[in-house]
């Protein structure tokens, strides 16, 4: 039985992790404590990111590069915004913590990237190749000439 091996990558952000292959990656943010989630651009939440979902709510948010950690307060989703909100985007408003509502952190626990593609959520070069081959057939057919 070979020796499994396990790699722990620390960027300061999930999100930052491996640009390049990202796009290729079904990839799944499960989030802990928040600390690595960026709350307005990951997609972390029912798989989109929030300044995506939330474009009105996004341009009114006053740091939108915090953390998911940084918009919680005593338990609660508490984002900060530049100013109050206007009437016609209260709606959104409410939308948006509808939104949030069925979000939960574990501050025990590290967030994590999963990959979406395997059954277990564990990245294997096996399943990497079948990703990639799978968007693009010069890949498949002829793999050694990109070598």
């Amino acid at each position: 039985m070979r020796p499994r091996v396990q790699i722990t990558i620390e960027t300061k952000t999930l999100g930052d992790f491996f640009p390049f292959v990202l796009p290729l990656v079904d990839r799944v943010i499960r989030i802990g404590n928040g600390n690595s989630v960026k709350f307005w651009k990951d997609r972390w939440l029912n798989n989109q990111s929030l300044n995506v979902s939330q474009p009105v709510i996004y341009s009114i948010a006053s740091d939108t590069d915090s953390s998911a950690a940084q918009n919680r307060e005593g338990g609660i989703w508490a984002p900060r915004f530049r100013r109050n909100f206007q009437d016609w985007e209260l709606n959104e408003l409410f939308d948006f913590f509808r939104t949030l509502e069925g979000a939960s952190m574990t501050s025990h626990l590290p967030d994590r990237l999963k990959w979406g593609n395997s059954e277990k959520g564990i990245y294997t070069v096996k399943e990497g190749y079948h990703k990639l081959c799978s968007s693009n057939d010069m890949i498949d057919q002829r793999p050694w000439i990109l070598i």
